[in-house]
């Protein structure tokens, strides 16, 4: 039985919205399984009779959190809602980057127009695998929701202001100031697209662009009050001495603006058109945000998927490629990314395990070091790339953490690897020129303020 107004899907659109699916799931199990740690378990060290034992949640503690977030951090809407999302069950925050993530991807492939091509889809979906800045914290859930669910919302926004169909203007106005509030830089590149639109685009001089203008600066607004308010401005710069890291990440932006500079010359309907030029907006906004502000990667994430798709778009526009060797890269680049991701699962499972052994052991013997199996970065496994977020155990920092949500008084955790139980001075190499550091079982090591 057909219902009147019903839409039929092609069996190419079921392929597409399969791989989208299929991509969506393979991400999120590894978002699940990855531990409470580090940002996450900060959120919630004013609620931490509410994490750990199911107590009330005290909203007086959550007002107190409030202001001082007004007062010390980014006045974004996911900080305010953290200690909340981090006290739900995991599967939730995971199930909500899952949705996120088949968004980006639904919406990206629309904006692209290859959403009925399972071609561009595979290539779309491997690439933002492999060029999403994950590496940068966002298997923390804390960086999930700005910058991962921001994206979506992002994507979501720009497809209706890009196309023509109508749209309530209350309700573009109240998502525009959304994600104003939600994440300004995204919604700052996005404020820039809109302006640009206006500016060359007539069919886009509407009340429905000028709306989504007005809410993107009334949330950015919202989002610098304390700095406002105070008279101070901040760059933050985490990365000002180690910008190296960064620049791989951008190099697809900067593909994207040499392959539309390039095709500029022989097809230049294809390249300045609306769709295409508010992408490249984005990606060199993206790109000088992201050496500007020097706090990591995560700032280009809305940049890559923007690139992404205006790299597919424009390879499209010109029928680049026989279909043979087109899909031949299509199918090659899905099961490297495949593969990778169930990789990155294994890891993330694995580092789930290790902090439920510590935890463990320290509960049972807080008086005595852990001596754990630890997964360091130069023993994962290469097809994961490195993806989640490693070696908290030593940090001071994340250590401090865990010993204000999980210690015993003045008894503080230490966690040492599981191949140094035995370790002995006498067995271990001195490293010439060095007083504290000594070559044991294939690692160096640093013995604290001299002593063993």
């Amino acid at each position: 039985m057909k219902f009147q107004g019903a839409k039929t899907i092609t069996t190419k659109e079921s392929i597409c919205y399969s791989l989208i699916a299929f991509t969506a799931i393979i991400i999120s199990i590894g978002l699940w399984f990855f531990p409470l740690i580090s940002d996450d378990l900060f959120s919630v060290i004013y609620f931490k009779d509410t994490f750990l034992h199911g107590d009330a949640f005290d909203l007086n503690v959550y007002y107190t959190n409030i202001k001082q977030i007004f007062e010390t951090n980014h006045f974004r809407l996911p900080n305010l809602l953290m200690p909340v999302i981090i006290l739900l069950p995991k599967w939730i925050p995971a199930l909500i980057s899952c949705i996120s993530i088949f968004y980006i991807l639904r919406t990206g492939s629309q904006l692209g127009n290859f959403n009925c091509s399972w071609k561009g889809m595979t290539i779309f979906a491997s690439g933002f695998i492999f060029l999403f800045p994950w590496w940068d914290q966002l298997y923390l859930v804390s960086f999930q929701a700005p910058y991962l669910w921001g994206s979506a919302l992002s994507l979501i926004l720009l497809k209706s202001i890009l196309t023509h169909k109508r749209h309530s203007v209350v309700l573009l106005f109240i998502g525009s100031v959304l994600l104003g509030f939600w994440l300004e830089a995204y919604a700052g590149v996005i404020l820039g697209a809109c302006i640009c639109l206006m500016i060359f685009f007539k069919s886009h001089r509407n009340r429905y662009i000028v709306a989504v203008s007005i809410g993107l600066s009334c949330g950015i607004l919202i989002d610098a009050l304390p700095l406002i308010l105070q008279c101070k401005w901040t760059r933050w710069a985490f990365f000002e001495e180690r910008m190296i890291l960064i620049y791989p990440f951008l190099f697809v932006n900067l593909l994207y603006v040499v392959l539309s500079a390039l095709m500029a010359r022989k097809h230049v309907s294809a390249v300045l058109t609306p769709i295409n030029l508010t992408l490249l907006e984005i990606s060199i906004a993206s790109i000088v945000l992201t050496i500007y502000f020097k706090t990591g990667a995560r700032i280009n994430g809305l940049g890559a998927i923007c690139s992404l798709i205006g790299i597919i778009y424009l390879i499209r526009q010109i029928k680049f490629g026989r279909n043979g060797v087109v899909g031949f890269i299509s199918v090659t680049a899905g099961l490297l990314a495949a593969c990778h991701m169930i990789a990155v699962d294994i890891l993330s499972y694995r580092l789930n395990e290790e902090t439920k052994y510590v935890l463990e052991r320290y509960q049972l013997y807080s008086e005595r070091p852990v001596f754990a199996p630890l997964t360091f970065r130069e023993d994962a496994s290469l097809l994961a790339l490195q993806k989640p977020y490693f070696d908290w155990f030593a940090h001071e920092k994340t250590l401090g953490v865990f010993n204000k949500i999980y210690g015993k008084g003045n008894l503080q955790l230490e966690v040492v690897p599981a191949q140094l139980r035995d370790f002995s001075l006498h067995e271990a190499e001195k490293i010439a020129g060095e007083a504290n550091i000594f070559y044991y079982k294939g690692s160096l090591l640093s013995t604290k303020n001299g002593r063993g």
